[in-house]
């Protein structure tokens, strides 16, 4: 089971630094973390945009690792001669994860 961090005190905390001089907006966002229980299909839209956010950081989705790039020919032995094909797969080292392009 990959672990992640706890990050409650830092995200209240962002929240704060960010909306410091703006109460509304900073009272808006601690509302949406405190009901985000009440809407699963938020949070799981959220969630999905964290994923995002990783993978366009070269991040892998479930532990934060930076993943790796592997490059490999794939032979097709069904063609005389046999054929290669260029293939690229990208992985996360820790838990052993492919990310297919």
């Amino acid at each position: 089971m990959v672990e992640f961090p706890v990050m409650g005190e830092e995200i209240i905390e962002a929240i704060h630094n960010t909306f410091v001089d703006n109460p509304d907006v900073e009272t808006d966002c601690y509302l949406f973390l405190n009901n985000l229980h009440s809407h699963p299909t938020l949070a799981y839209a959220l969630g999905a945009r964290a994923e995002e956010q990783l993978r366009e950081m070269n991040r892998c989705p479930k532990c934060g690792t930076l993943l790796q790039i592997q490059h490999y020919k794939e032979p097709h032995t069904e063609f005389i001669p046999t054929a290669y094909e260029e293939m690229t797969d990208i992985y996360c080292p820790n838990c052993d994860r492919s990310y297919r392009n």
